[in-house]
């Protein structure tokens, strides 16, 4: 694997299915060529960008690997509980990291943006481990660092209960936080540079602090993902949109179809609520084509929305 100039690499154990977005992750990786994508996988993959590694490996022998690293009596018996070792993939895949600076994990149900541009305007070299979520962070790559996950934080959330324990513990969100918040060491973060769609609604909306508007709409172009918006209280309709740009765009699990274009070839495309759509013209989107690719359908209809996933909500919650 030749090592990008940045000097980073992320790291993806994926098993038992790939996402319906999987070449629109790749084609957003091969745009991030300065960074390495360390991919292990059951599912072979032909056609992949120079900075995307793909390796073949069985779930079995994955787990053998994780289980022949970690000296515990770990629990790992489904694809999904690899998000349990994150905060050890460091030690996991420690064949593949030398010669890097830093080493992180991400989700495949997202697309990227330009991450070398936001990782260099957040001075991402000044700390330790750089973001928080899940879908995407890094951490420094040196030994005291990528031990630092075992330090002691919260009593009964520590990294032995879970590798060990039956079930999801966020500690790769959570706890692994917790840890570089108590102990005072070199950590930014922010929830405000990516966009996280909420999954109560149809439409695309997002979650968090981000404001949302009536007429917006989400797309990835030669590199770079934006939101464009315009604002619903303005009465010219002459006005020209804006657009934000973002570090990357993540689903949260939201079903969406196989792209029908030829992603080889695009330079642009919109993430719709179900699907992708090719972006065929450069620059912003024009108000009709914020109505057309991310259509609002009025807020009592969002309430109703709203209303009806809290309910599945409690009703799942009060079966368990």
């Amino acid at each position: 694997m030749k090592i990008g100039e940045m000097k980073i690499c992320l790291l993806i154990p994926q098993f038992g299915k790939l996402p319906s977005n999987i070449d629109l992750w790749l084609k957003s990786c091969e745009y991030n060529n300065k960074i390495n994508f360390l991919v292990m996988s059951d599912i072979k993959k032909e056609n992949i960008p120079d900075n995307v590694t793909w390796i073949y490996i069985s779930f079995e022998d994955f787990k053998n690997l994780v289980k022949e690293k970690i000296p515990l009596d770990i629990c790992f018996d489904e694809p999904y509980e690899c998000c349990e070792f994150r905060a050890a993939y460091s030690l996991i895949f420690e064949e593949y990291l030398n010669g890097f600076e830093y080493w992180g994990y991400c989700d495949m149900d997202l697309i990227f943006g330009d991450l070398e541009y936001f990782f260099k305007k957040y001075e991402y070299q000044k700390y330790d481990k750089f973001l928080s979520q899940g879908h995407l962070t890094l951490y420094r790559n040196t030994e005291e660092n990528n031990n630092r996950y075992k330090l002691p934080a919260t009593p009964g959330k520590d990294y032995i209960s879970a590798m060990t324990k039956k079930g999801t513990s966020h500690f790769d969100e959570d706890e692994i936080n917790i840890i570089y918040k108590v102990y005072g060491f070199p950590f930014f973060e922010s929830k405000e540079l990516h966009m996280d769609v909420s999954r109560e609604f149809k439409r695309i909306r997002l979650g968090g602090k981000h404001p949302d508007y009536k007429l917006q709409a989400f797309y990835w172009q030669r590199g770079k993902v934006f939101r464009a918006y315009h604002h619903h209280n303005v009465i010219n309709t002459q006005r020209r949109i804006d657009f934000d740009e973002y570090l990357y765009i993540h689903f949260s699990r939201r079903k969406m179809a196989v792209p029908d274009f030829d992603v080889n070839n695009v330079v642009g495309f919109y993430i719709c609520p179900d699907c992708f759509k090719e972006k065929k013209h450069l620059g912003p989107p024009t108000k009709q084509e914020l109505k057309i690719y991310n259509p609002y359908k009025g807020k009592l209809y969002e309430k109703y929305e709203w209303f009806k996933f809290a309910l599945e909500r409690l009703r799942v919650k009060c079966r368990f």
